[in-house]
């Protein structure tokens, strides 16, 4: 979808164009060129923002922390949710005055896992609720 707007933006003249990278191969190409073209052909600043931890497990020299590293690279700032990640940035070869942390703003106590269990034995409903991907690293067991 990026791919058939990205004239659209162009032509808009947008003041920031804003990207939610994602951590994979396939969602770094994808984004890549057109991020690219928008930030370097037009006046606009783009804004990286990062959500999750991949990265932190990647090499350096890997081909996904190249293309990473230079989509970041090529943005004005780039948001991050602790000191740990900005610091993989840094190693990465973003320049530290670019990454923002945006400390996470959930000032609850986690939940134990046995706690969760057990209600999820006790209840009789069932109860959905969507947190992107319910995986362990997210919090929710």
């Amino acid at each position: 979808m990026v791919w058939l707007r990205a004239p659209f933006f162009l032509a808009m003249r947008a003041d920031y164009i804003y990207l939610n990278i994602g951590q994979t191969l396939v969602s770094l190409v994808r984004d890549f060129i057109p991020f690219m073209l928008l930030v370097k052909c037009s006046a606009a600043k783009g804004i990286v923002s990062i959500h999750g931890n991949v990265f932190m497990s990647w090499a350096a020299n890997s081909i996904t922390a190249r293309i990473f590293s230079l989509i970041l690279r090529s943005a004005e700032a780039v948001t991050v949710l602790g000191p740990n990640q900005r610091t993989k940035l840094v190693q990465f070869g973003v320049s530290e005055d670019k990454v923002v942390i945006l400390h996470n703003t959930c000032g609850i106590t986690p939940v134990q896992d046995e706690t969760v269990s057990e209600h999820q034995l006790k209840s009789t409903d069932l109860r959905f609720l969507f947190l992107s991907n319910l995986i362990d690293s997210k919090g929710y067991p």
